[in-house]
């Protein structure tokens, strides 16, 4: 009697495939979160298109702490507009004014600059890098019904790949 080789079956390959790319963004969305942090770079959703297309809305951008003074025209940074209510925006410097300590910024989609100076005490640093579509799945994640779903999509996904055995 001679041994049948198994096929395998496409339908369970398919879904252990899927089953592993949930469980692979589940571990990297969090991942692009904590590691930049440990290097520095501080990590912001933007909920406008004022920097659109540059940076368009749900992107995240990294930003890293810069001396006021060696920021040029042209560099995106990210400050506060209100420090009161805790506030950030991400804007491109039009002009720095060492003297006053201040900068005139613009977003790059907007027609004029913004109406007040940022001074370089709201400053937070210049932007790095951006990853599009991460600031949106991370304000997800921040609300109650985004948490349930990371953490259902996860036990899902462990789920599948333990019945497709």
């Amino acid at each position: 009697m001679t041994k049948r080789k198994r096929r395998p079956n496409l339908f369970k390959s398919v879904l252990r495939f899927f089953a592993f790319l949930i469980i692979l963004a589940d571990i990297l969305v969090p991942v692009a979160v904590i590691v930049p942090q440990l290097g520095g770079y501080v990590p912001f959703a933007v909920v406008s298109a004022s920097m659109a297309p540059a940076i368009p809305v749900g992107s995240m951008v990294y930003v890293s702490y810069a001396e006021p003074e060696t920021i040029q025209p042209g560099e995106v940074i990210t400050f506060y507009m209100n420090v009161e209510a805790d506030t950030t925006t991400t804007h491109r410097v039009v002009e720095n004014h060492a003297q006053k300590k201040v900068f005139v910024t613009k977003g790059d989609a907007n027609e004029k600059v913004d109406i007040v100076p940022i001074p370089y005490s709201s400053v937070l640093g210049r932007v790095i890098f951006t990853i599009p579509v991460l600031g949106f799945i991370l304000l997800g994640i921040n609300l109650i019904y985004g948490k349930i779903m990371y953490v259902a999509s996860f036990v899902m996904a462990v789920v599948l790949l333990a019945l497709t055995r």
